[in-house]
């Protein structure tokens, strides 16, 4: 009976360290799992805030485009206009020339 005693003292003594230890993997668990939880969501609010800034910059860059185009479209219209008041300017002036040349 008394090693039987002594048996059960220190299998009742082993579930207790087992128990501890089962507790305290369970607390690291926990732990880590907070642990990545938090750090899931600090990535994703991460990546949410560069899809929001690249969102951005796409949008400004179409519309810096869209300037570009509609800048280049004026910048070839007053040059064609001033190509045509030039051109109309020297027919102007070759006409003068030519009626003082008949006049004289």
């Amino acid at each position: 009976l008394q090693a039987h005693g002594n048996t059960l003292v220190t299998l009742g003594s082993n579930i207790i360290v087992v128990t501890e230890r089962i507790d305290e993997l369970k607390g690291l668990y926990e732990t880590h799992e907070q642990f990545t939880s938090k750090t899931f969501k600090q990535q994703d609010t991460r990546m949410d805030k560069l899809e929001q800034n690249i969102s951005t910059t796409a949008a400004r860059l179409e519309q810096m485009n869209d300037w570009k185009t509609e800048v280049l479209a004026a910048l070839h219209k007053e040059t064609r206009e001033r190509e045509e008041y030039q051109l109309m300017q020297h027919q102007r002036m070759e006409e003068m020339e030519t009626q003082l040349r008949d006049r004289t």
